[in-house]
């Protein structure tokens, strides 16, 4: 079922792309008291550097303009969401007090559950005039803690990336949804990002399994990862692999939909968030423990969740007080936004008009996502040649009942993932043990389903 590839001149669809509640903090800045002093920001963070660059230079500029004062953001670039996450905790483990870095800014909130449940966020007030206007949250989804551990800055959505030339011209199947991304018909077709290095896969994959159940949505998974191409670090690949007709169907966050789909001619590329089985994410940002700046680190996130800092997610460079070079591609969390002209003529829908049917556990994510990671890097990522050598296998047999029951077993239940992200997950030793006995069980079923034809 291996198809050649060839690479096609595509056009863009550009989707609409949603936001989540920020929030600022009051209380003065200390560099009220230094007015020569130049002040750094800290901040972990998986977002790109267009998102880097403008809200770190739009931050100074409010900062000056207000207090008179120099502030530069020193971006730590960790890699993705689950790496970014590793190195905090990490980090912590060895200097509990404090890790010399102000704040967590990005990927989801199922980090930030994490990291409060672990007593490493510190608390933010908000100012009176922004807290009114910050809705607790949006489709069931909570947009800051209760506490304001906190606050959602951006709402996201996770959909397939489709180049509609490659899909005509090969006879492949609509996508519309994540289980037709397990259809053996796209064998080979599917760009998948490796969910160990950003928070993207993860949160696809345990989007998937909270629709359809864990039995049905491993399945789902397994399925899927035999008819990706590869799994890659690299979101940005995946985007790029669309385009250029590497492939036809990418796992993909809107605003690096939004991105790839800007660079081409309109008609070929489009991007589709499935029905009911999706979630707004929202994109925040929490004070780690010990932060060296934290009166800074207020101002960061007041800035964020000021007007003059939710324009800047959905205004278009050139606009007045839009970014400067590079679109955001996302929408403002402040309801009142919305209403200001520059906005509202533009016809930007607002996230809280959507409604999702997929009822997410966000403590449920959090509670298991490194260890959802750790599952899926043995059992899928780090044999993902004999994984899709055993789904080609089996296509090609038509399928099997008991060949395919085995394939798509979860090689542990619910419940007891739950146990041992509590217990083992805590000691290395027990938990490289248990890793090592899931990539023996799966590769065993792997080879039995492969027979005669041995590995690839």
């Amino acid at each position: 079922m291996m198809m050649s590839r060839r690479c096609f001149s595509v056009a863009f669809f550009v989707p609409v792309v949603c936001l989540s509640a920020l929030s600022g903090c009051s209380g003065k800045p200390a560099a009220e008291q230094q007015s020569n002093g130049s002040r750094k920001l800290a901040i972990v963070s998986p977002h790109n550097l267009h998102v880097k660059r403008e809200l770190g230079a739009a931050f100074s500029r409010w900062y000056q303009a207000r207090y008179g004062e120099t502030v530069t953001v020193d971006w730590l670039d960790q890699g993705g969401t689950s790496r970014c996450l590793r190195f905090v905790l990490s980090q912590f483990e060895r200097t509990p007090e404090g890790i010399d870095v102000d704040l967590f800014f990005g990927g989801g909130i199922d980090p930030y559950l994490r990291l409060g449940s672990l007593g490493l966020l510190q608390p933010c007030e908000l100012p009176p005039e922004i807290a009114k206007d910050l809705p607790d949250s949006i489709a069931g989804i909570p947009l800051h803690d209760p506490n304001g551990l906190w606050f959602g800055v951006a709402l996201s959505t996770f959909g397939i990336l489709i180049n509609d030339a490659v899909v005509q011209r090969c006879g492949l199947p609509d996508v519309k949804t994540w289980t037709d991304l397990a259809d053996p018909a796209v064998y080979g077709w599917v760009a998948t990002p490796d969910p160990r290095s950003g928070g993207v896969a993860h949160m696809i994959f345990e989007i998937i399994l909270q629709a359809l159940g864990w039995e049905d949505g491993w399945a789902t998974i397994m399925k899927l990862a035999g008819n990706s191409r590869y799994l890659t670090r690299y979101s940005s690949q995946i985007g790029k692999d669309v385009v250029s007709g590497e492939a036809a169907y990418g796992l993909l966050i809107d605003f690096y939909a939004a991105a790839q789909m800007r660079q081409g001619q309109p008609g070929s590329i489009r991007f589709v968030v499935p029905a009911g089985v999706s979630v707004m994410n929202p994109d925040a940002l929490g004070i780690l423990k010990g932060a060296p700046e934290p009166e800074l680190a207020r101002q960061f996130v007041r800035f964020l969740l000021s007007p003059e800092g939710q324009r800047l997610w959905v205004l278009r460079p050139g606009d007045p007080g839009g970014p400067v070079n590079e679109s955001l591609d996302r929408l403002p969390v402040l309801p009142s936004v919305y209403a200001e002209p520059q906005i509202a003529e533009r016809s930007v829908a607002s996230p809280y008009s959507l409604e999702s049917a997929l009822n997410y556990n966000h403590e449920l994510g959090g509670q298991r996502w490194t260890i959802l990671d750790d599952l899926v890097g043995a059992v899928i990522l780090d044999q993902h040649d004999l994984l899709r050598a055993a789904w080609r296998s089996l296509i090609k047999a038509g399928l099997p009942a008991e060949k395919m029951a085995s394939f798509v077993r979860p090689p542990v239940e619910e419940k007891e993932l739950l146990r041992l992200a509590n217990d083992e997950w805590k000691d290395p030793v027990r938990k490289a043990v248990v890793m090592k006995l899931w990539t023996e069980q799966t590769s065993k079923s792997f080879q039995a389903i492969l027979g005669s034809e041995g590995a690839p």
